[in-house]
């Protein structure tokens, strides 16, 4: 019995190729995927990925991946009825090849996307043996772009209707939110998987934390909350508090006009992700502004929570409709969603002992490295595939 992975996975090549890959894509996609491999590797089983990405022509290209499997990538089009068919039609008859020239009867498909040319060519490829199929939903398609022409809205339509209508021939599902449930087919098998932990090297190297150090790191776009938090940090006087950023987004040239008119804000752009983890360390006080605005919210679970707890590092969040209520045991949340409320949270938490909060972030910690290691949380993908 074989495990394949169909997705977007790409192992680290050398630096600046993946520095391109990661512009064109979604870093925290990438990070989730090599969880479920290490995961289902944890587990005693070897997940094969087969991934296909749109990234630019100069890096068309084959590239060896986690555990000597390949990724087949094509250019990049622009969104056109011709290239949008173009596209399709490459990614399908790639998935569909590979996967019919590997099948065996009781082999199993895990499906990370709701990609329409893979979850067909997947179907249509498992048509001969039945094999079962897990789809991983972290995105709902109507949900996952705000942007984009008349024809790609239209398109997206489209495409929804299909894969809703291939949904009902999936065997089960790993859902990021409780609420996704509400886009599955009547009666569906599932399992609420909203992230997965993988420990990285510096979770017990201590740190020392300096004081009054406020940090976001993420997408800068105003609907996650970047303007609130800056507007919220100005309103605190103190001196000795610090905000640093990190990231690209719509919101970057706002953030760096704020930088230029407050020395205590420092914006330091997109840097990588363990010298992000460097400052998570060190930092006094964590910060995720996004509000519960937007259905969206329901369908989403930020997958810097995780990374945010796991630091050991206080974490303030606001209470978001897709994250499990056991999450706010282990941070400090706030529902008031009016700058001055936020300004005044984050001063209450950085005024408390440090002992006191110290406690919390370890508390934290521990309760990501315990409950949601990707040994546990590929178990509970298991287990569905087992009892489906």
């Amino acid at each position: 019995m074989a495990f394949y992975l169909i997705g977007s996975y790409i192992n680290s090549i050398d630096d600046s190729t993946m520095q391109q890959l990661n512009a064109m894509s979604d870093p925290a996609a990438n990070i989730y995927q090599e969880s479920l491999i290490k995961g289902f590797f944890n587990c005693g089983i070897e997940l094969i990925p087969y991934s296909f990405k749109v990234v630019s022509k100069k890096l068309y290209s084959q590239y060896s991946l986690f555990y000597k499997s390949w990724c087949s990538l094509y250019p990049n089009v622009s969104i056109k009825p011709r290239s949008y068919i173009k596209n399709f039609i490459e990614c399908y008859f790639f998935l569909y090849k590979s996967l019919r020239s590997k099948l065996q009867r009781n082999d199993v498909i895990i499906l990370y996307s709701l990609n329409i040319a893979a979850i067909i060519s997947t179907l249509v490829a498992c048509r001969k043996y039945h094999n079962k199929i897990c789809v991983i939903i972290t995105d709902l398609p109507l949900h996952m772009s705000t942007n984009g022409s008349i024809f790609y809205h239209i398109m997206k339509w489209v495409a929804n209707k299909i894969i809703k209508s291939c949904m009902r021939k999936i065997t089960c599902f790993g859902i990021l939110s409780e609420y996704m449930s509400e886009y599955l087919p009547k009666h569906a098998n599932y399992v609420v998987i909203e992230g997965i932990y993988s420990p990285c090297n510096l979770v017990n190297i201590p740190q020392p934390k300096i004081d009054g150090r406020i940090l976001y790191s993420g997408t800068l776009a105003e609907r996650y909350g970047i303007k609130n938090l800056l507007l919220a940090f100005n309103l605190l006087k103190n001196e000795n508090y610090s905000l640093i950023i990190c990231g690209r987004g719509d919101s970057e040239e706002y953030v760096k006009n704020m930088a230029t008119k407050d020395r205590r804000i420092q914006y330091l752009g997109s840097i990588p992700h363990d010298e992000i983890l460097q400052l998570q360390r060190t930092a006094s006080l964590l910060v995720n502004p996004r509000t519960p605005e937007g259905i969206y919210t329901k369908y989403s679970f930020p997958s810097k929570t995780m990374e945010y707890l796991a630091s050991g590092t206080p974490t303030l969040l606001y209470e978001l409709p897709g994250i499990p209520k056991e999450y706010y045991h282990y941070c400090y949340s706030l529902n008031d969603q009016s700058i001055t409320a936020l300004a005044e949270k984050v001063d209450e938490v950085l005024s408390l002992s440090i002992e006191e909060r110290t406690k919390l972030g370890e508390k934290a910690q521990q309760f990501i490295l315990d409950t949601k290691n990707a040994t546990i949380q590929c178990t509970k993908i298991l287990e569905l595939i087992k009892r489906t």
